[in-house]
């Protein structure tokens, strides 16, 4: 019996798998990458304006010098300031599967503990 190409056949069958592996672990990775710069940034904009009131335009406007995308951001003031921050990551191997962005939602706290600002991340 000839055998010769069974290999070749098994790494076809088995090659869509792999690209569909590696294009699931880049998108996660970059969901992970644009999470992790939203909590940087929701932090950062805690620390800053924990003190003030009225911060709307100030959050804004440190989005837009930062170069964040956001598509929307609430904020809530309790005895701590709760930062809520959605935003999109485009999708770059999910168009393979019909995935054109993924949506990420942040949603940190800061409080004080000893005069010092901690954070909760959600």
């Amino acid at each position: 019996m000839n055998n010769r190409g069974q290999t070749l056949v098994i790494f076809i069958i088995i090659l869509p798998v792999i690209i569909l592996g590696v294009a699931y672990l880049v998108d996660t990775g970059l969901m992970y990458i644009g999470r992790s710069k939203l909590i940087s940034t929701c932090k950062v904009i805690i620390d800053k304006y924990y003190e003030e009131n009225n911060i709307e335009d100030k959050i804004e406007k440190y989005f837009i010098d930062n170069n964040i995308d956001y598509r929307d951001y609430k904020v809530s003031r309790d005895n701590n300031l709760k930062l809520e921050v959605e935003s999109t990551i485009d999708s770059i191997f999910g168009n393979i599967v019909g995935i054109k962005e993924y949506e990420i939602v942040v949603k940190v706290t800061g409080y004080k503990d000893n005069e010092k600002i901690k954070f909760k991340v959600e």
